[in-house]
């Protein structure tokens, strides 16, 4: 079945990050997801256990001093060989660390921006998934490769949930699967509900915002029916994780598109007719 999962990364932006699982628990959501909980991921699992929220997964990012829950200005990710594989190793095994004291099924991953040497960097990325794999797979930990779109991310390295989805593929690794963020999608100008049967073989994770502006669903274009109705045609199983800019409101008040009984039960194509 799938399941809604709240992404305190964007939503309760209003309050500081250990606040935040608990906001989502009184809202009304079961799982949660977020950024990165580096470099305090040991208080972070801590808010999480405390707040009865189940987290469902995070981001592989080492946070550095801006704290958990945040990136750094420009930053989208460390797999393009702005670091050495050791590097890249060290947090994977920390996110299994993580994971187990949180009981977290994925991380997800951006490959990084790209360089003068596009090939160069992508092979350095398929190389660390690769080994990666090595550290979490045994753990149970599902990797999730985040393609992101080039009008907010002309840097980064794979824009298209295509050839992300190829990328995927070529790593031959059961244990590295696709987050399809049908915002990204949308904004790089292709059709969603066209897109996830293309990729339904590598989908392991979901992330909704509407399109554009990135807000709450039925604030742009986003088909949010044809969207699940898909995802339900092809066998998805996972999270949908919420992932939007609230704007000048609280989450609370954004959340009037999704009624508090529906936030933790199974999602369904209905909801939205």
């Amino acid at each position: 079945m799938i399941r809604w999962s709240a992404n305190v990364g964007t939503l309760y932006s209003e309050l500081p990050v250990a606040d935040r699982f608990a906001a989502a628990v009184r809202s009304g959501f079961q799982f949660v997801e977020m950024w990165c909980p580096f470099p305090k991921e040991a208080a972070v699992a801590a808010a999480v256990r405390s707040s009865g929220a189940r987290l469902a997964g995070f981001l592989y990012e080492p946070g550095g001093t801006h704290g958990p829950g945040e990136m750094a200005p420009g930053q989208r990710g460390i797999l393009n060989g702005t670091v050495t594989l050791d590097e890249c190793l060290e947090f994977f095994r920390r996110s299994v660390s993580f994971a187990k004291t949180t009981s977290a099924t994925h991380v997800a991953v951006l490959l990084g921006n790209a360089d003068e040497d596009r090939q160069r960097a992508l092979a350095f990325a398929a190389a660390a998934l690769r080994r990666a794999c090595e550290v979490t797979q045994p753990a149970g930990l599902m990797i999730m490769v985040e393609p992101l779109n080039s009008f907010d991310t002309p840097s980064y390295m794979v824009h298209d949930a295509e050839e992300a989805a190829e990328f995927v593929r070529s790593l031959r690794r059961p244990g590295v699967r696709l987050l399809l963020d049908v915002y990204h999608v949308a904004r790089e100008g292709a059709d969603p509900v066209a897109v996830i049967p293309r990729v339904r073989d590598v989908i392991g994770h979901v992330q909704v915002a509407d399109c554009p502006g990135r807000g709450a669903p039925g604030t742009g274009r986003l088909d949010m029916h044809g969207v699940v109705r898909t995802l339900e045609d092809v066998g998805y199983d996972g999270f949908i994780g919420i992932e939007y800019l609230p704007g000048n409101r609280t989450t609370d008040e954004s959340l009037t598109w999704l009624p508090e009984k529906l936030r933790a039960v199974p999602v369904e194509a209905g909801m939205f007719q």
